[in-house]
């Protein structure tokens, strides 16, 4: 999902620099989300699925749900290569190699991008500097390799809304970005945070944010954070609720839970962009080679990454895992399709109030700061306490605290009774003294859509852009969600939110001269409802489809 939304702005940015968009393009993206749409949609699966998990009828079906999944995967991966061959012939090529990176997000942003190398563009051992037009350098630092390359993450200030610059590969040494870390092995510090690590549990016992002068760890909680959680269950029918279960069905009684408890430091390393150390060890649940668990403090920017390997045992009884994250604070916010949720305020009665998927973030705040949570993997969360008191008809927690629900096969029907074999997933956290909701999404909104890299080798210089911006938006907290061809030829349409609920925001997109571009307001069958205007007020929390025609 995050991919397509990467796609359908690179084919609009090709269209905006007027490449024309193949044709059956826009059929193909309706293809595509069509397919994601099946694969989400919950009947698909066995009705038998616990009960009889290796029988014929469960296992076709599995089969047919998941093939939604990796068609769209597939033909996703494939539309990624149409956007950025379209998009090449309009960036600038040198007599040295180049690295041009796309933003599809339609704001100004700090970001990073994994883009992958050949050798025969940076030697292996070989120093190399990565610098733009203006002479600016980036950082970047290899994480993986293959026997013709290596893959490096790259950190970016100041990519152009819904643009992109282009960086000469150079040889020399890069600028020392790591000179004010402290690495050891229970220990990440950098001038953002101070991070102490428990490297027994596998978890961090306090995260201490520099600048704002807090702790965004509750050290009271005894799991501590980003601790791996094993859960089981006595018996999977104490969640089957009905008109003659009481509403609290689980107290606890009949859950066990396991936890690491003998982790060791399998390496400690430190570079451009940021200083690791990777946790390995075993669980309850899991087979060889059992947890891995990498913590990431960046150099440049106030980001904490946490990246999860676990190889689980086949296993058909009720088992759930999870991922602790017990945040300070006063309350949790998070925000779903299209709004921000309260927990027990302002979320409609009866609804989930235990577990929720979160579309983008979950933050912790209070009235000077919040710390924000981000995965491009897992979005379902319980929040305050595990499974524990379950079916709240009005939500209450006492403390801030998150518990990252990977997966389980709890629930009778439609999902696997086994869920065995590796799984990788990955977090961010940032911290901020805003405690706006357009700030967290627009952070959380950058992890999951992260820049698209194209290397391209050396050629004859010629006469494409080393940068370029379709628009800005004129109001911050008025955000971009999506970006995509429209079925109209030379058009494209734009989702646009209104997010901080105030009663004044206005709606104007300037081009880089700061002329303002014309658009049409239309439904989301594309129908229009207001033509040719440069600027319209957003209702607090409003939400309308931007049409913009393509100069000819």
């Amino acid at each position: 999902q995050a991919d397509m939304l990467s796609n359908q702005a690179l084919l609009s940015m090709a269209a905006l620099l007027g490449t024309r968009i193949p044709e059956g393009t826009v059929d193909e993206i309706k293809g595509i989300h069509k397919n994601l749409l099946f694969y989400d949609e919950h009947t698909f699966g066995a009705d038998r699925s616990i009960s009889d998990p290796t029988g014929l009828n469960t296992i076709l079906q599995f089969n047919c749900k998941t093939s939604y999944a990796w068609d769209a995967q597939k033909r996703s991966k494939m539309l990624f290569e149409t956007s950025g061959g379209l998009l090449q012939g309009n960036v600038r090529r040198d007599e040295v190699p180049t690295i041009t990176l796309f933003n599809p997000l339609a704001w100004r942003r700090d970001a990073l991008c994994d883009v992958f190398i050949d050798y025969e563009v940076i030697p292996a051992g070989g120093d190399f500097r990565i610098v733009d037009y203006e002479g600016t350098e980036i950082p970047a630092q290899a994480y993986a390799s293959r026997s013709e390359g290596r893959y490096y993450r790259l950190y970016v200030k100041n990519m152009p809304s819904l643009g992109f610059r282009t960086f000469k590969v150079l040889p020399g040494k890069m600028a020392d970005y790591g000179s004010e870390v402290t690495v050891r092995k229970d220990l990440l510090e950098n001038n953002y945070y101070k991070i102490s690590i428990d490297t027994l549990k596998g978890c961090i016992t306090s995260i201490y944010d520099k600048s704002a002068k807090r702790e965004l760890v509750d050290r009271t909680n005894p799991w501590g954070l980003g601790r791996f959680i094993f859960e089981k269950l006595a018996d999977r029918s104490i969640l089957n609720k009905d008109g003659n279960t009481p509403l609290a069905t689980v107290t606890g009684e009949g859950i066990t839970r396991f936890a690491p408890e003998n982790m060791s430091v399998a390496d400690i390393s430190s570079g451009p962009l940021y200083s690791s150390i990777i946790l390995a060890g075993q669980c309850e649940g899991l087979a060889d080679p059992g947890l891995k668990i990498e913590i990431r403090l960046h150099n440049n920017a106030p980001l904490i990454e946490l990246a999860y390997t676990v190889r689980k045992n086949h296993d058909v009884n009720p088992v759930g895992l999870y991922v602790a994250f017990p945040f300070t604070g006063d309350k949790l916010r998070f925000d779903v399709q299209g709004g921000m949720v309260s927990p027990g305020e302002n979320q409609i009665e009866g609804t989930a109030s235990d577990w929720n998927t979160i579309q983008n973030f979950v933050s912790a705040r209070d009235d000077n700061a919040q710390t924000v949570l981000s995965s491009r993997d897992v979005p379902l969360v319980m929040l305050g306490k595990m499974l524990e008191g379950t079916y709240q008809y009005y939500k209450h927690y006492d403390h801030p605290h998150v518990y990252s629900w990977v997966m389980n096969n709890y629930w009778f029907t439609n999902f696997n009774a086994d869920q065995s074999g590796e799984f990788t997933w990955q977090y961010t956290i940032t911290s901020t003294g805003s405690t706006s909701d357009t700030d967290a999404l627009k952070f959380s909104m950058g992890d999951r859509v992260r820049l698209y890299g194209r290397v391209l080798p050396p050629a004859v210089s010629g006469s494409g852009r080393s940068s370029w911006s379709a628009f800005d938006v004129s109001d911050p907290d008025i955000v971009i969600t999506s970006v995509t061809p429209a079925a109209e030829d030379g058009c494209i349409i734009l989702q646009a939110r209104e997010t901080s609920g105030k009663d004044i925001a206005k709606l104007e997109l300037k081009d880089p001269s700061g002329k303002k571009i014309p658009f049409d307001i239309v439904n989301v069958l594309e129908s229009p409802i207001k033509k040719n205007l440069t600027s319209l007020s957003l209702d607090p929390f409003g939400n309308v489809f931007v049409r913009i025609r393509i100069p000819e």
